[in-house]
C-alpha cells in the first residue's frame, strides 16, 4: 500500500527537479569530471610520465571549468529569463565544444604537455559526464516535464477526452 504523503513528496521532488534540469546537469557534470580527473591523471602519468599528468590536469581544468561556468550562466539565465533556459543550455554546449577545439589546437607547439594525454583525458572526462547525464535523465522522475502557466485570463478545466 502506498502512502499518500510519500507520493506527494516524490511529486514535489519531481516538480522541483523539472524546473531547471539543465542547471542540475551542468553541476553534476562538474562534480563527475572532478571525481574522474584524479584516476585519469594517474593513468596518464603512468603511460606518458610528467607531460601526461600535465596534459590530464589541463584537460581536467578545462572540462571542470567549462561545466562550472555553464552552471553559473544557467543559474543566471534561470533567474532572469527562465523561458530561454533550454536554448542557453544548448548554446553552452556549443561554446564548450568550440573551447575544447581551440585549446587542443593551441597545444600543437607546446612543450611539456602531452597532447595525446590531453585529448584522451578530455574524452574520458566527457564520456563520464555524458554517461552520468544519461543515467540522471533516465532515472529522475519528472526530468522532462514541462510546466507552463496557463495564459492569463484562462481558468478552464483541463479536458483529457472529447
Amino acid at each position: 500500500m502506498t502512502s499518500s504523503s510519500g507520493a506527494t513528496g516524490s511529486i514535489e521532488r519531481a516538480l522541483e527537479r523539472s524546473r531547471a534540469p539543465e542547471l542540475a546537469l551542468a553541476l553534476r557534470g562538474a562534480l563527475v569530471a572532478t571525481a574522474v580527473a584524479v584516476p585519469t591523471a594517474v593513468v596518464a602519468g603512468v603511460v606518458r610520465g610528467v607531460p601526461g599528468v600535465a596534459g590530464a590536469a589541463l584537460a581536467a581544468g578545462l572540462v571542470i571549468g567549462l561545466f562550472a561556468t555553464t552552471g553559473v550562466v544557467l543559474a543566471c539565465v534561470q533567474r532572469w529569463r527562465p523561458a530561454t533556459l533550454p536554448a542557453a543550455s544548448l548554446a553552452g554546449a556549443i561554446a564548450r565544444m568550440v573551447a575544447y577545439g581551440v585549446v587542443l589546437a593551441a597545444l600543437a607547439g607546446v612543450d611539456g604537455i602531452d597532447r595525446g594525454s590531453t585529448v584522451g583525458a578530455t574524452c574520458m572526462l566527457l564520456i563520464a559526464t555524458l554517461a552520468d547525464e544519461m543515467r540522471y535523465a533516465s532515472t529522475t522522475p519528472g526530468f522532462y516535464w514541462v510546466r507552463t502557466p496557463p495564459p492569463e485570463g484562462v481558468h478552464a478545466k483541463e479536458r483529457t477526452r472529447g
